[in-house]
């Protein structure tokens, strides 16, 4: 399905649907690509990640289209490409500042939250590297199945599949915190390995659409809302039901969370349908 480098030299990023790619974001591949041009380079869209699974496990047939978060599809599509073949998954608003080929091939690449922020979960998933085969990514894609059959995380993104899913198997796997790569000196000292390349806070998205249900039919945490939006979550909630098509959620939205009602942006959308 991919023409992949067999040594772990291949960089993948990912984006749902190509056709609403940004061009920003496109040079940022373009420019990664240059640096590193004995490595393959893809950028990934669902219909490909969808096909990837499946050939790994046949349950992600049915199961990978009802996931209704594009962070979550992301992140797991994100795992199997490592799994499957080798090598980096790289965040699309990121631009690559040094080539790749200083860090290890013969274990997983990961990067431990030491910057100003202290995040939590302790490691980031925008960035990571792993041999073809991982156990730890196959390990990780087997826990977001069994969350799936029993119901868990399903309005949680981070540890559904993402950082904090990744940071639970640390030490399964033998990832000593010794081992882990400073998030500090490679994105913010002196010259970083990798810089963002947008203002625009990503997270808030799926912070609030992950309470609508990361699959469809697995209910709703509307309570769970701010009791008041501003014009950008307006916006996320409107694409979420153009993209999913779950109108009903307009009136279950004014009913428990009354206040969003005052925002223009969400008061003409919900009129539009």
């Amino acid at each position: 399905m991919i023409e992949a480098e067999p040594n772990g030299r291949n960089i993948f990023f990912f984006w749902a649907k190509e056709n609403n790619f940004p061009q920003h974001y496109r040079h940022n591949i373009r420019c990664c690509a240059g640096l590193h041009r004995a490595w393959q380079t893809h950028l990934v869209d669902d219909s490909l990640a969808h096909r990837i699974l499946v050939s790994i496990d046949p349950f992600w047939t049915d199961v990978y289209p009802q996931i209704r978060i594009p962070a979550a599809r992301s992140d797991i599509a994100r795992l199997a490409l490592l799994y499957m073949y080798g090598g980096w998954y790289v965040d699309a608003d990121l631009r690559v500042l040094r080539a790749l080929d200083f860090f290890p091939k013969d274990r997983p690449v990961l990067f431990g939250r030491d910057d100003l922020f202290k995040m939590h979960p302790r490691i980031t998933n925008m960035i990571m590297a792993a041999p073809k085969g991982s156990e730890m990514m196959l390990d990780a894609l087997q826990i977001i199945r069994s969350y799936i059959e029993t119901d868990c995380h399903m309005h949680d993104c981070m540890n559904f599949s993402g950082p904090g899913l990744v940071t639970a198997l640390q030490f399964k796997h033998g990832v000593a915190d010794s081992d882990l790569f400073s998030f500090e000196e490679h994105f913010q000292r002196g010259v970083p390995t990798f810089k963002a390349t947008t203002e625009t806070n990503t997270s808030t998205s799926w912070a609030i659409t992950q309470k609508f249900g990361i699959m469809a039919g697995k209910g709703r945490r509307l309570g769970e809302l701010p009791e008041e939006i501003d014009n950008r979550g307006a916006e996320i909630i409107a694409y979420f039901i153009r993209d999913t098509g779950d109108r009903g959620l307009w009136s279950e939205l004014a009913k428990v969370r009354p206040a969003f009602t005052k925002n223009r942006l969400f008061k003409d959308a919900m009129a539009a349908g």
